[in-house]
């Protein structure tokens, strides 16, 4: 992981945004690798590095986490 200085405008530099056009964060770097948005980044990690999980294994719990997710993406955001 590495932190972005989001009030000294890291996030618009040139090799930030050759990672992510969009200039936002998060922004999963994983080999060649480039995810963004929160909830794609989560399911991406927990597909990809099961252990330990990210998301719960009973449906209904993994729902109300994604919906958890969408919440603060969408309408907190």
């Amino acid at each position: 992981m590495k932190p972005v200085d989001l009030r000294a405008g890291a996030q618009a530099t040139a090799p930030f945004m050759e990672m992510n056009p969009q200039g936002l964060v998060p922004c999963l770097v994983d080999d060649e690798i480039f995810l963004t948005q929160s909830l794609s980044i989560i399911e991406y990690l927990d597909e990809r590095y099961p252990l330990p999980a990210l998301l719960p294994a009973q449906p209904i719990l993994r729902a109300r986490a994604r919906a958890a997710a969408l919440a603060i993406a969408c309408d907190i955001h």
